[in-house]
């Protein structure tokens, strides 16, 4: 069975995923973080790219972990306080 098509909203927020594990794995390289993470160079280079709009949590949470993000922080999901 097909998946269904991405909408616009799901493309943006891989991207932005993309972007937050890209500017946080600086300055080390993709090769080292995929390696370290124990995920595939070619599955980082999707989700940093944008191509892979949905990657899966556990995939998210290696590469969140070797690179020393929560995964509220890394997806901006964490409530905030007034206090």
């Amino acid at each position: 069975m097909p998946r269904p098509k991405k909408s616009a909203a799901d493309r943006e927020r891989g991207a932005r995923l993309g972007r937050s594990l890209r500017e946080a794995r600086q300055p080390r390289s993709q090769s080292q973080v995929a390696t370290d993470a124990e995920v595939p160079l070619d599955t980082l280079r999707g989700i940093e790219q944008g191509r892979v709009a949905d990657p899966g949590l556990f995939t998210v949470a290696a590469i969140a972990s070797e690179l020393n993000l929560s995964l509220d922080d890394l997806v901006g999901t964490r409530k905030r306080t007034g206090r």
